[in-house]
């Protein structure tokens, strides 16, 4: 006998349930390669940028606090025994005007002659500057610009708007080419005048002859260079970003084991009603010789067949669903990614969960084919569906919930990576499906009789047929239960997080309106300089009570890397900030005296809070500063120092602006917004008025809260479709019973409230513990997170979510048993009864 052919009939035969069954496991496939290539995309992107920035570099000069130095370093570091060269750099942010077109790029102000010997490019046309205000840059950035050799364009500096020519094009090699193009070069004398750095350099790139002795190299350079300026060998880590990047991914990750989650169960509940409804075909395979590996085997085939075709559907799926998710990061992180680069792994990684979630979905209602003995085969109800649930899962399910909650506990206390968050998230809703079938029956019974007044007898039968498949209704019932529960759980951390976005919005961004050259990079805090003019402009202006200058420096404390957050303090002003630990009057008086604030990112990192003392290095060596207080904070990862400008110039010698905040006399905002806006379109500037910048914040909210309700409604379906096969497998078996109903007078309006009534006894019994259980995983995440955050962020519990989202899942409930209710209403009478 040939079982593919059989499997492909039963797979063409039933076409709609095939179909549901490869979409559960193309969203689970899907999924895990667009989360395997956003991750990828993105710390690819970090790397190829450092790569175009510093290329084969040794050994990297640079000034504490990101400040320039003395360029008579230079020829210091040169004479060091050794050193095969020495490149000076400088380099900065800054704004690229086309026409109406621009990007953020930074720009390279090299030497010449000797910045191939630490870079990868190629010269395709023109020539390398070497004087004047002429650039290079990527062929493929020229090309999406609209740029060619000899066209003239404008850089934003702190000279303010310069005019420069392209004269050559570069192609980037290795993994410097995948970083787009977003690096400009320039003579490095041109780049020191216009960005007033004169006489001074942002870094020193060293190469060391092969066989020279690094670490004694590296000992003379660090003897000859002044306090606060030190050399280290280049490190792609970029802590920062790394903290931003990080909690996104734990966000995608966690949704993606749910949606795997959810796969498994449904594939389970699938193949089960396939033994079930084949029981007497498989009775008949068996009488006439089958063997029970080979009846096992039969139904683990079609498994692996939905499963294969399902990881091919996924992986399409999934490399489609990987550009949008690189696209909003790039919008999150503020920062240009490049496409996702498509890699063999992450579709091996699809077709190991792909196949996967397959086998484990169908390896028990396999093994339960091969263990039917051919008379057992024949029976319409066999008994070990009527039996109660033994001890034997729910002792399994306890232990797994403790297992889980143990985990979810060493999380919260540091103990554990936030990672082990997902893995004890899924033990513990695993766990409970062990434990939900105790609770089916004494469930199913009182909700029987909350809804018979509404579904009078009917309501009673559709208890008792669900009580006769107690493992198939605990198993739909367990659907239901993780659909919600992930949902629900998933949706109020995401608003509970958004929530905690909005406050420290509204505490922290206070101003009437700011002017930036760009967004600042999420992952940093950086963006490009202001012309020093615009900040005297702007003072300038009638209406104008008050303009705050803003700067972002990098800084070091211990192996940690810091943003520091510079503005001017007044001890008696008010200083907004959303506060963690201390006040916030307290906390601007000491910035004023100049002590610190800190994130409380970086606060819980290391392990330091208010009063504390926090090293930092600068320019002068070794510092230490008093904690005035800990905030919350979202600009680079909250692993940010709030500093007085007058300390930060002493500390780190400060010079130029990241942004101004500027705050009009009351009644005249309109008047100044009109004005600022003005300056911003002659200078080629962003303006956002602080309302912008909270529907912008508002905008992003909109975005999140909308995929919420899809993972929802997703999950809804997901559950629904379970639902569906479960009450036609019931009809399939009631299908004489229901025939004698119909024949002792029960009408099909009848037939039809009796299925209604079990979709909404296994509805009510599935989704209201999940969604209860929503909100305590909720709250266990938002737990488990705070080494991420810092702080607690409140869980809001919502009482309208969780209402709407019951209901919601009710209705899809109720509307998918509409098709098995009118199947069992139109069964012929004739064929009921002859039915065995």
């Amino acid at each position: 006998m040939s079982f593919w052919r059989m499997t492909l009939r039963e797979i063409q035969h039933r076409a709609v349930r095939t179909c549901l069954t490869v979409l559960s496991v193309a969203l689970g496939t899907a999924a895990v390669i667009s989360v395997a290539l956003t991750s990828s995309t993105v710390r690819m992107a970090q790397s190829s940028m450092f790569a175009a920035l510093v290329g084969k570099t040794d050994f990297l000069i640079t000034a504490e606090g990101g400040a320039s130095f003395d360029a008579e370093l230079l020829q210091a570091i040169a004479q060091v025994s050794g050193v095969r060269a020495a490149v000076p750099t400088a380099q900065r942010s800054t704004l690229l005007y086309v026409g109406d077109k621009r990007a953020k790029t930074q720009i390279l102000g090299i030497d010449t002659e000797v910045d191939r010997l630490v870079r990868d490019y190629e010269v395709v046309s023109g020539e390398m500057p070497a004087s004047g205000s002429t650039l290079a840059l990527d062929e493929r950035f020229a090309r999406s610009m609209g740029l060619e050799l000899g066209t003239e364009v404008k850089l934003l500096t702190r000279s303010g708007l310069q005019a420069w020519k392209v004269g050559a094009l570069l192609r980037h090699q290795g993994a410097s080419s995948l970083s787009q193009g977003g690096v400009l070069y320039g003579p490095l004398r041109t780049v020191q005048n216009q960005f007033r750095i004169r006489q001074k350099l942002d870094r020193i790139e060293v190469l060391v002859a092969e066989d020279a002795d690094r670490d004694r190299i590296r000992e003379e350079i660090a003897k000859a260079l002044p306090t606060g300026v030190g050399v280290k060998a280049p490190a792609q880590d970029n802590q920062m970003a790394d903290q931003t990047i990080r909690s996104a991914e734990l966000g995608l990750t966690l949704a993606t084991a749910f949606a795997l989650m959810i796969a498994v169960f449904t594939i389970f509940n699938t193949f089960q009603m396939v033994v079930g409804e084949r029981r007497r075909q498989l009775g008949i395979l068996r009488a006439i010789g089958a063997t029970r590996k080979q009846i096992s085997g039969f139904v683990m085939r079609e498994a692996l067949m939905l499963g294969a075709i399902g990881t091919v559907v996924g992986s399409i799926i999934g490399v489609v669903g990987a550009f949008f998710l690189v696209r909003a990061t790039s919008q999150v992180l503020q920062t240009g990614m490049p496409d996702p680069q498509v890699h063999w792994w992450p579709f091996g990684l699809a077709v190991v969960f792909g196949l996967g979630i397959s086998w484990a979905g169908a390896f028990l209602p396999a093994r339960r084919a091969g263990l039917l003995s051919p008379a057992e085969a024949m029976q319409v109800v066999i008994a070990s569906e009527m039996r109660g649930s033994s001890w034997r899962w729910p002792s399994l399910g306890l232990v797994i919930v403790l297992v889980g909650s143990s985990l979810h506990l060493g999380s919260y206390l540091g103990w554990l990576s936030m990672k082990w968050t997902i893995v004890a998230s899924v033990l513990l809703l695993i766990g409970l499906v062990f434990l939900l079938p105790l609770m089916v029956e004494p469930t199913s019974r009182y909700v029987q009789w909350l809804i018979r007044p509404l579904l009078g007898v009917e309501s009673g039968l559709a208890h008792r047929q669900l009580l006769r498949h107690r493992s198939r209704t605990a198993m739909t019932a367990s659907v239901l239960f993780i659909a919600i529960s992930t949902g629900i759980g998933l949706g109020l951390t995401i608003m509970d997080n958004i929530r905690d976005v909005d406050v420290w919005c509204s505490r922290a961004l206070v101003g009437d309106f700011f002017v930036r050259a760009t967004m600042p990079d999420m992952s940093t805090g950086r963006s490009a300089d202001l012309s020093d003019s615009v900040g005297e402009t702007l003072r300038s202006m009638d209406g104008i009570e008050k303009v705050t200058p803003l700067r972002f420096v990098s800084a070091r404390s211990g192996e940690n890397s810091v943003l520091v957050v510079i503005r001017k303090y007044q001890e008696n002003d008010d200083v907004y900030f959303d506060v963690v630990d201390g006040e916030a009057k307290e906390i601007g008086a000491g910035l004023a005296k100049g002590e610190i604030a800190i994130g409380s990112v970086l606060s819980e990192r290391l392990k330091i809070y208010r009063d504390d003392i926090l090293p930092m290095e600068t320019l002068s060596g070794l510092r230490e500063f008093r904690i005035a207080g800990v905030v919350n904070d979202y600009i680079a990862g909250g692993l940010t120092v709030y500093m007085d400008r007058t300390a930060a110039e002493d500390a780190f010698q400060v010079e130029g602006q990241d942004a101004y905040v500027v705050d009009a006399l009351p009644g005249r905002e309109s008047e100044v917004e009109s004005k600022v806006q003005s300056l911003c379109q002659e200078e080629g500037l962003l303006f956002q008025s602080n309302a912008d910048l909270v529907e912008m914040i508002r905008s992003m909210s909109r975005g999140v809260n909308a995929g919420l309700w899809g993972l929802l409604a997703l999950g809804s379906a997901i559950a629904s479709f379970g639902l569906v096969n479960t009450l036609t497998m019931n009809i399939i078996e009631q299908t004489r019973e229901i025939g004698l109903l119909r024949v002792v007078a029960m009408t099909r309006a009848q037939v039809r409230r009796m299925i209604i009534s079990q979709a909404l006894l296994l509805g009510i019994v599935g989704f209201v513990p999940g969604a209860l259980m929503g909100g305590v995983i909720a709250y266990l995440i938002n737990l488990s997170t705070y080494t991420a955050t810092g702080h607690d962020v409140e869980l809001v519990l919502r009482p309208w979510f969780f209402l709407s989202s019951v209901a919601l899942a009710m209705v899809m409930a109720v509307a998918a048993s509409l098709i098995p209710a009118e199947r069992a209403a139109r069964i012929h009478l004739k064929t009921a009864l002859g039915y065995e």
